[in-house]
C-alpha cells in the first residue's frame, strides 16, 4: 500500500500541484508525531538568507504532499523585525498586512487583544510578555507605539518528531547550522500532543481540545468522499483563501499577500505572479500568516475557583466539574452541550455538526457566554420576537461567523498535573497557535468582538470565563468587581464569580511563507552597513 496521508479519512487535503508549495503546517498539525518544539530564532542584524538554504538541506521543511508515515517533520515561519534581518526589499516589506507589520504588542493591537500588565486587570505574566517581535517601532511615528520584551524573536522554526530522542537529535543539528551564523536560539519550547487512555488529546484543565476547525474549499481542495460532508460543510465549510493567501475569501475576494517587485528578483524559482499588479510576484502565494501565543495555565487555582463558585451557587447536582464545563460549553470529553445533539464519535464529526438558533437559543444547554460559543457563535443570537428563531437570519449568522474561522495548529508544554486541585509549581500550558489570511478580520474580532466583549450576546457586564479579566466599574470607585457568567435555569439564572487563570507569557504574528517564497528568501544577501 502507498503512504497514507498526513489527514485522517474525514480530512480535507490540498490537491497536489498546491501542496508541493505550501508549508505542511497548513495542511496538517502532524498529529503522528507526538514529540515537538519551537526554536525562537534571533538573527543578527543584515543576516541575508544563506542560512535558510542550509537549514533547509539538513532539516527539509515539509510540504503538505507528505504523508503519516513520515518520521518527521518542520516549518518555519517570520516575524515582521526577522524579514528585515533577511533583507527583504524596503517595498516588498510595505505590502504585509499592517497588524503583521505593528506587531501583537503595538498598544493599539493589545488593546484589541485585552492584553496589559496591568497587575489588577492585566492578563500577562509578572514583569509582561518574554519575547515578542518587538517591531511595532518599525512602522509607527507614534511615541511609545510599543511594549518591548526583553527577548526578540525573527524566526520560529517548529520541530516534530515520533519521540523525545528523535526531536532532540533534530534541534541539535539546527542549533550547530545556526550557531555557525550566528543565529541565537533565544527561546525554546518543548511541545506534545499525545491522547490518553480514552484516545482524547486534551488541555491541562482537561477539556477536549481541538474539537471543531474550519473546513476548507474551493478549486485548491481535495474533499473526502464521506456521506456527511455535506453537513460539515454547512456548518464549517470556509473559503480556502480564508487560510490560504492568494486564493478566494469569504468576501470572494482573493486574499492578499505581500509582492516583491520582479525587477528586484535575481533568482525567481517557482514564485508566481498570479493575481498581482504587473511586474510582480505573488509572495504570498499558498502562504499564511501565523499567530503564536504562549498561554500559561495555572490548573490548581482554576480548579479551585470552580470548586469555590459551585459552593455559591448552592444547587444540587452543581458541582466543579459542571460548573466548569459550562464555562467551556462542552463536556471534558468534547461533547457539546446542545441538547439532542449526539456525543463525538470516535473519527467522526458528527456530533459537531450543530447550530444553536433552533435548538438552544436561550443558553438552556450551552450558556450564551461560554467560551466556545463566544469563540465560534455559529447561527445564534437572540430571535427579534425572543421566542422563534428565524431561519433567513441563522443562514446568514452561520456565513457570518465563518468569515472570522481560524485553523488552530498548538499543543501543549509542561507535564500534566497529577492532582487538579494541587499546585506543583511546575509551569504548564497552551502554546497557541492559528492560521488566517487576515489577522484583523479573523484573529483580532474573535479575540475583541466576541471573547471580550462585555455585551455579547444581549449579556451585559461579563467577558468570556475563560479569558476575560476583572471588570473595571465606569468610576472606578471601588475599581473592579469580579467577571461573572450568566447560566440559564428555572425558575432563575445564577451568576457565580469567574476568573482566569491564564497568562500571555509571549506571543506575536508571522508570516509562514510557500516553499517558493522560501527559496527566494534564501537568496537574499547579507547587507554589511558602515
Amino acid at each position: 500500500m502507498g503512504a497514507r496521508s498526513m489527514k485522517d479519512s474525514t480530512s480535507w487535503r490540498l490537491k497536489k500541484p498546491i501542496a508541493i508549495h505550501t508549508q505542511g503546517l497548513i495542511a496538517s498539525h502532524f498529529a503522528h508525531l507526538p514529540a515537538s518544539c519551537i526554536l525562537f530564532l534571533q538573527l543578527p542584524t543584515d543576516a541575508g538568507g544563506a542560512w535558510l538554504g542550509e537549514l533547509r538541506s539538513a532539516i527539509p521543511i515539509s510540504h503538505a504532499a507528505g504523508s503519516s508515515e513520515d518520521s518527521s517533520a518542520a516549518a518555519i515561519a517570520f516575524t515582521y523585525s526577522g524579514l528585515i534581518e533577511l533583507g527583504l526589499p524596503d517595498d516588498s516589506l510595505k505590502s504585509f498586512a499592517r497588524p503583521f507589520r505593528e506587531g501583537m504588542h503595538q498598544i493599539d493591537r493589545k488593546r484589541r487583544l485585552g492584553d496589559s500588565q496591568d497587575p489588577d486587570v492585566g492578563n500577562e505574566i509578572a514583569g509582561g510578555s518574554r519575547w515578542s517581535a518587538n517591531c511595532a517601532d518599525l512602522v509607527s511615528t507614534k511615541i511609545d507605539s510599543t511594549v518591548e520584551t526583553a527577548i526578540t524573536v525573527h524566526v520560529a522554526l517548529m520541530l516534530y518528531a515520533l519521540d523525545e530522542v528523535a526531536l532532540g537529535a533534530l534541534s541539535s543539528t539546527a542549533r550547530e547550522l545556526l550557531e555557525v551564523y550566528g543565529i541565537k536560539v533565544v527561546h525554546k519550547q518543548l511541545l506534545w500532543q499525545k491522547p490518553d487512555s480514552s484516545e482524547v488529546n486534551r488541555e491541562h484543565f482537561g477539556f477536549a481540545d481541538g474539537m471543531s476547525q474550519p473546513i476548507p474549499t474551493g478549486d485548491a481542495i481535495e474533499l473526502p468522499d464521506n456521506p456527511n460532508m455535506a453537513d460539515q460543510l454547512h456548518w464549517h465549510g470556509v473559503p480556502a483563501g480564508e487560510i490560504l493567501l492568494g486564493h478566494q475569501n469569504a468576501h470572494s475576494e482573493y486574499a492578499a499577500g505581500p509582492v516583491v517587485a520582479k525587477s528586484q528578483v535575481t533568482h525567481s524559482g517557482l514564485l508566481s505572479d498570479k493575481g498581482v499588479v504587473p511586474d510582480n510576484w505573488n509572495l504570498g502565494l499558498n502562504g499564511s500568516y501565523l499567530v503564536i501565543r504562549e498561554l500559561r495555565q495555572d490548573v490548581a487555582a482554576f480548579w479551585k475557583c470552580m470548586e469555590a463558585a459551585a459552593k455559591s451557587v448552592n444547587r444540587p447536582g452543581v458541582d466543579a466539574k459542571w460548573l466548569a464545563e459550562r464555562m467551556i460549553g462542552r463536556t471534558l470529553n468534547g461533547d457539546t452541550l446542545v441538547h439532542g445533539v449526539p456525543p463525538m464519535a470516535q473519527g467522526s464529526a458528527v456530533g459537531n455538526s450543530f447550530g444553536y438558533a433552533n435548538t438552544d437559543m436561550h443558553g438552556m444547554g450551552c450558556p450564551l457566554g461560554a467560551h466556545v460559543r463566544r469563540a465560534n457563535p455559529r447561527d445564534s443570537r437572540p430571535s427579534r420576537d425572543g421566542e422563534h428563531s428565524n431561519t433567513a437570519d441563522s443562514a446568514e449568522l452561520l456565513r457570518s461567523a465563518n468569515a472570522h474561522r481560524i485553523l488552530r495548529r498548538g499543543r501543549k508544554y509542561g507535564t500534566t498535573l497529577n492532582n487538579r486541585f494541587e499546585d506543583d509549581h511546575k509551569e504548564r500550558g497552551l502554546m497557541f497557535m492559528c492560521l488566517a489570511t487576515d489577522l484583523e478580520r479573523q484573529f483580532e474580532f474573535v479575540q475583541e468582538h466576541w471573547l471580550l466583549n462585555p455585551n455579547f450576546a444581549t449579556l451585559e457586564g461579563e467577558t468570556d470565563p475563560l479569558l476575560g479579566p476583572p471588570i473595571r466599574t465606569p468610576n472606578q470607585v471601588p475599581g473592579l468587581t469580579p467577571n461573572r457568567m450568566t447560566i440559564p435555569a428555572c425558575p432563575l439564572r445564577f451568576r457565580p464569580p469567574m476568573a482566569s487563570y491564564i497568562q500571555l507569557a509571549g506571543g506575536d504574528y508571522f508570516f509562514l511563507p510557500s516553499l517558493p517564497a522560501l527559496d527566494y528568501f534564501s537568496t537574499l544577501k547579507s547587507v554589511c552597513k558602515s
